[in-house]
């Protein structure tokens, strides 16, 4: 079964995030290019692809909740609920790997094994996503300087870093389903 988050991530999100892909790639291409209009959707393309991310895997957290409270008595599901939901990472910081990782090790999920044993590249597609993330704060946060790792902004980098997003999706769903 696929989660209703994974099917967002593919649908909605995805859709958005193509049409900011599309729009970037248009004037990238232009002649002569605006690069000023160029350096700003490719910021923007950060920025929304690291929250869709984070709403990604919010909405998986959420679910794998809803699961588990299921399953408990009646009288017991708000207090299961908003332990689940105490101090929960992702509610409100970045979908670094750390983050992701604290939040579903409430559900005994190991994500380092888990990715492991996935796929061999996953250890990479968790340092892209760190490089993605430095960017965002970056960007978010107005600073000047370019983080120490994960190259120049450019569209090229950012759509790797869609394409790690996409790979860990898959592999954290593969994660979840598995250990249901």
């Amino acid at each position: 079964m696929v989660s209703q988050a994974l099917q967002e991530w593919h649908g909605v999100r995805g859709d958005t995030l193509a049409a900011l892909d599309a729009q970037c790639g248009v004037v990238a291409a232009a002649a002569p290019p605006d690069a000023v209009l160029e350096d700003a959707l490719i910021r923007g393309y950060v920025v929304l692809l690291a929250a869709q991310f984070q709403g990604f895997c919010r909405d998986l957290y959420s679910e794998c909740v809803s699961a588990v409270v299921a399953t408990v008595p009646l009288a017991m599901q708000t207090l299961v609920q908003r332990q689940c939901n105490s101090r929960c990472e992702l509610a409100g910081a970045n979908a670094r790997y750390e983050s992701i990782r604290a939040d579903f090790e409430r559900f005994n999920l190991s994500l380092t094994t888990a990715f492991d044993t996935h796929s061999p590249a996953a250890a990479g597609w968790v340092t892209t996503l760190g490089h993605m993330n430095a960017w965002r704060n970056t960007v978010a946060h107005g600073n000047p300087v370019a983080p120490p790792h994960g190259g120049p902004l450019s569209l090229a980098s950012v759509r790797m870093w869609r394409a790690a997003c996409d790979n860990l999706a898959g592999a954290l769903e593969v994660v979840v389903v598995a250990s249901a």
